[in-house]
């Protein structure tokens, strides 16, 4: 929601509100876990996504956000007929809700496999 408000002939106020629902990432066959390191009731620390629910988390391992409230605010200020002075600001929010995906919770065990071949010029693998 967006509206310009004409104050003077020389000045008009931008006003705005935006509301902003990012969902958390997850993978659809839950081949990803995480380590909880929080006392709770669950007894292991290494927590696979399709058991997430019975320990009380959701299988992204993330909740989001619902008071994403982001308000906006600019002007524009005409102080000659050819020099106009603008500015703008508002919130904005990062997407930290996807830090399991950057952080790759697929690479976690039992998920994450990592094979070492030792080679050289002379005998390579």
């Amino acid at each position: 929601m967006q509206d310009d408000w004409k104050v003077s002939s020389r000045l008009t106020l931008n006003l705005g509100l935006r509301y902003e629902l990012p969902l958390p990432f997850y993978e659809t066959a839950n081949h990803y876990s995480n380590v909880i390191l929080e006392p709770g009731p669950y007894s292991r620390p290494l927590l696979d996504a399709s058991q997430a629910a019975q320990a009380g988390y959701r299988n992204s391992f993330v909740d989001p956000n619902w008071h994403n409230l982001a308000p906006r605010l600019g002007f524009a200020y005409q102080l000659t007929p050819s020099t106009v002075i603008r500015a703008a600001g508002g919130i904005f929010y990062g997407r930290d809700e996807n830090v399991p995906v950057a952080r790759r919770p697929t690479n976690n065990p039992p998920y994450f496999i990592q094979s070492t071949f030792t080679s050289d010029q002379s005998t390579p693998t």
